[in-house]
C-alpha cells in the first residue's frame, strides 16, 4: 500500500478525528492531509488518490481529473455542493455522504438558535456581561414562547425530521415542505404538507434545511419574504447559498421579519457585513453538525467507507448519492 491512497481535504480540526479512526482501521498509513483552509488541492496531492474525504473547498472538473486512480468521493458530512457530481459521474468516480449522521446535532443546535432569538438571550447576557440590568428592555421588545407557536420547516430530510420531532415536544405545530411532495408516512398530529407559499404565510418561524443545488439556490428571495408572516424568526441551518442575504436584511429593517439566525453564510469564512451587524441578527460560525459526537458518528461512517473502496467493494458503500465503476479502471 503506498502513501496517498487516501487523501483527506478538510480543516486539521476535523481531520483529527478521521486520522484517528483510519488508524483503528489499520488504515493510517495511507493517509495524506491537505487543509483546505490553506488553498486549493494541488495535483501531486491528487495524483495517487483512490479515495478523497472533503470537507470544505471545491472538488470540480479539475480536481477529478488530477486524480485518474480516484474510486470515491466521500463526503464528510451531508452535503455534496461543493462536488461538482457530472464530472464524477463522467469519470467514474463514486460520491457519498453520511446522510443523517450530523442531524440530531443540527437539530439542537436550531433550537439553540432559536431559543436565542425569541427569549433575546444574546441581548440579556452582553448586558449583565456589562453590569447592565436589561430586564424592562427585553420585556419591552417582546419574549416569546414556542408553546402554541407554528414552525414551518423547509427540506424534510434526516435533518428536518429530527427538527420537527423536538418541536413537537415544545407544543409547536408542524409544517413541512419538501421538493418531492407530502410524505404519506407524516400523518401524525401537529405535522403537515404545505406548499412553499402557504408554509412562509403560517408560520411563526420558519427552519431552512433544505438541501442546496441549482433548483433550491437563492430560495429565501424577496419574493418568499413578502409573504412571511410579519415578525417571523427566520433560521437556516442548511446552506448559505439557500438565503439572500441582503433581503433578510430589508426584511429585518421593515419589521417583515423578526429575527434572522444562522449557522451558515453564503461567503465562509466570515465576512463582515449589513447582515453581520444588523442587531436583530445571531451568526454562529458552521459548527451546527460537529458535535462531538456527530463528528465521531461522521468519521465511523466515512472510515468505513474508505475501508470499502480500498478493497474493491465500492457497491457496498453506505449513503451513495452516485455510483457508476463502468468508465474508469482502477487496476
Amino acid at each position: 500500500m503506498s502513501l496517498g491512497r487516501v487523501v483527506l481535504a478538510m480543516p486539521a480540526v476535523f481531520a483529527e478525528h478521521m486520522v484517528t479512526t483510519l488508524e483503528s482501521l489499520g488504515l493510517g498509513h495511507n493517509v495524506r492531509f491537505h487543509d483546505i483552509s490553506m488553498g486549493p488541492l494541488r495535483p501531486e496531492t491528487l495524483t495517487p488518490a483512490e479515495v478523497l474525504v472533503v470537507s470544505g473547498g471545491r472538488i470540480g472538473r479539475q480536481e477529478i481529473a488530477a486524480a485518474p486512480r480516484l474510486r470515491l468521493i466521500q463526503k464528510w458530512g451531508s452535503g455534496t455542493d461543493e462536488v461538482d457530481r457530472v464530472a464524477a459521474a463522467e469519470a467514474g468516480v463514486t460520491v457519498a455522504a453520511v446522510v443523517g449522521a450530523n442531524a440530531v446535532s443540527v437539530a439542537e443546535h436550531f433550537f439553540a438558535l432559536l431559543l436565542a432569538l425569541s427569549r433575546r438571550i444574546l441581548d440579556g447576557a452582553l448586558g449583565t456581561r456589562h453590569a447592565e440590568w436589561r430586564q424592562s428592555q427585553l420585556i419591552q421588545a417582546g419574549i416569546t414562547d414556542l408553546s402554541g407557536s407554528v414552525l414551518g420547516i423547509i427540506g424534510f430530510g434526516a435533518i428536518g425530521r429530527e427538527i420537527a420531532s423536538r418541536a413537537l415536544s415544545f407544543g409547536m405545530e408542524v409544517l413541512y415542505n419538501r421538493r418531492s411532495g407530502p410524505d404519506v408516512s407524516e400523518v401524525r398530529r401537529r405535522i403537515s404538507y404545505a406548499s412553499l407559499s402557504a408554509l412562509a404565510a403560517a408560520s411563526d418561524v420558519i427552519c431552512v434545511a433544505a438541501a442546496l443545488n441549482p433548483s433550491s439556490s437563492g430560495l429565501v428571495d424577496r419574493r418568499f419574504l413578502s409573504v412571511v408572516k410579519e415578525g417571523a424568526l427566520l433560521v437556516n441551518v442548511a446552506r448559505g447559498g439557500l438565503i439572500n442575504e441582503e433581503a433578510i436584511v430589508d426584511a429585518l429593517e421593515s419589521g417583515q421579519l423578526g429575527g434572522f439566525a444562522a449557522d451558515v453564510l453564503r461567503v465562509e469564512p466570515f465576512v463582515s457585513s449589513r447582515l453581520s451587524e444588523h442587531p436583530g441578527v445571531i451568526l454562529t460560525p458552521h459548527v451546527a453538525g460537529r458535535s462531538k459526537g456527530a463528528m465521531r458518528e461522521m468519521s465511523r461512517r466515512s472510515a468505513a467507507n474508505v475501508a470499502r473502496a480500498l478493497n474493491g467493494h465500492t457497491r457496498d458503500i453506505d449513503g451513495i448519492l452516485f455510483f457508476d465503476d463502468s468508465r474508469r479502471s482502477h487496476g
